[in-house]
């Protein structure tokens, strides 16, 4: 996508207030996205917004506005590609990243990638040779992402857990975490592990 120059941006702020009005109470139906989608491109067609048609960024960024100011943007976001409408990953990851979404993505992948079945002990031994890596360079950042969807992967094959049951566990450890008590970290030994106090469980 080529660059947007200042007045391009000064446009998008305005064109994203117009969003905003419009938006005031989305609808998010298929009907309520394609009423929008003619909106916009009517508008990125208008004179008003010639130079910033020529860009290519025009259509993009209206749609990307959208996600980023309607209620419901998942919703949006599938109806627009049901409505023929290409929505990159850029603006995806940009304005909505929908980890329930990813979740069924990635499982899907992986099902088709790896085949099904529980692979528990290939997923084990493929997590220890992460750790491995990590402990080679612990800046890495795609080896942790790596053990991270490692971990996701054995948590639907070896758990069985579907997207939903997922996110749930995992929102629920977080809260019995930011329940516990734990240690003050300055009095535990750099390199050991800081474990909350079983005393209070």
């Amino acid at each position: 996508m080529a660059s947007i120059s200042d007045s391009d941006l000064d446009l998008v702020l305005k064109f994203i207030g117009e969003l905003r009005e419009k938006l005031r109470a989305p609808d998010t139906s298929a009907d309520g996205v394609a009423n929008l989608n003619q909106w916009i491109d009517r508008e990125v067609a208008n004179e008003e917004h010639a130079g910033f048609v020529t860009s290519g960024a025009a259509a993009e960024i209206a749609r990307g506005a959208a996600l980023q100011v309607i209620a419901d943007k998942a919703t949006l976001i599938r109806n627009l590609e049901n409505a023929g409408y290409v929505v990159t990953e850029k603006t995806r990851i940009g304005y909505e990243f929908n980890l329930l979404a990813h979740l069924h993505r990635q499982r899907k992948w992986s099902e088709k990638t790896f085949g099904p079945g529980e692979r528990t002990k290939g997923t084990i031994e493929h997590i220890r040779k992460e750790l491995v890596e990590i402990e080679a360079d612990p800046t890495d950042l795609t080896e942790w992402i790596d053990v991270a969807t490692l971990a996701l992967d054995g948590a639907w094959r070896s758990a069985g857990a579907d997207p939903h049951q997922i996110i749930a566990a995992w929102v629920a450890k977080t809260n019995k975490n930011e329940g516990r008590v734990w240690p003050d970290w300055r009095t535990v030994e750099p390199g050991k592990p800081i474990e909350h106090d079983r005393n209070f469980d």
